[in-house]
């Protein structure tokens, strides 16, 4: 078996040690957006000072404050994305209450950090590398969703007449917006009936026991 290389080491060093940054550096953007600043009006030596990390090793690690908002948004979106295919797992032996219980979870994972999300939504307008992270993530899902939809039909569970594509695109969208629009804001109560209603309507929209 072959040694790893000097530069594969030092490669893996570097990842760790950005990890580590970018863990630490979470929590200091988080508290930042909580005080109701967007996430372009935060400059970089605000969040250095918060920190306490030195100029010269945040641009070790980080090209600018995008680069350095997509690591921070990484490990929420693999977690994000987790949960969004959890549900397609169970079919065709999902339930209503399988779905209202995922969508829950889902959102819990999505509230606890719907700033950061609201910061990606923010500077995906004008930057396109974190435009193309926020939506690869849910493209993922959207296609995921198809294909589990175009299965659903062959095994005679969801509805024939449903375009693949199209209805998986409109369940994956209506429900990012409706968890930064409404999830976000919503009371404890407020998200449990949002959860409700989401699981219903995609239930009754989508399987043929709904109908």
């Amino acid at each position: 078996m072959s040694e790893p290389s000097g530069d594969g080491t030092k490669g893996a060093r570097r990842d760790g040690r950005r990890r580590q940054i970018t863990q630490r550096l979470l929590p200091v953007v988080e508290d930042l957006l909580r005080r109701g600043d967007s996430f372009q009006a935060i400059p970089v030596e605000q969040i250095l000072s918060a920190s306490g990390l030195a100029r010269t090793t945040f641009y070790r690690y980080f090209g600018d404050k995008s680069e350095l908002l997509i690591a921070l948004a990484e490990p929420m979106l693999d977690s994000i994305l987790e949960a969004a295919m959890r549900p397609l797992e169970l079919a065709p032996d999902l339930t209503v209450g399988d779905l209202e219980r995922e969508l829950s979870q889902t959102m819990t994972i999505y509230l606890h950090h719907v700033r950061l999300l609201g910061a990606m939504v923010e500077v995906a307008t004008y930057d396109a590398r974190v435009r193309t992270k926020f939506r690869g993530v849910f493209d993922v899902v959207h296609q995921n969703l198809a294909g589990r939809l175009a299965e659903g039909q062959k095994g005679g569970f969801i509805r024939p007449d449903l375009p693949p594509w199209e209805t998986a695109g409109w369940i994956t969208w209506m429900a990012e917006r409706g968890m930064s629009q409404l999830a976000a804001t919503a009371t404890e109560d407020g998200r449990a009936k949002l959860a409700q209603s989401m699981a219903r309507l995609v239930w009754h929209g989508l399987y043929t026991s709904g109908e």
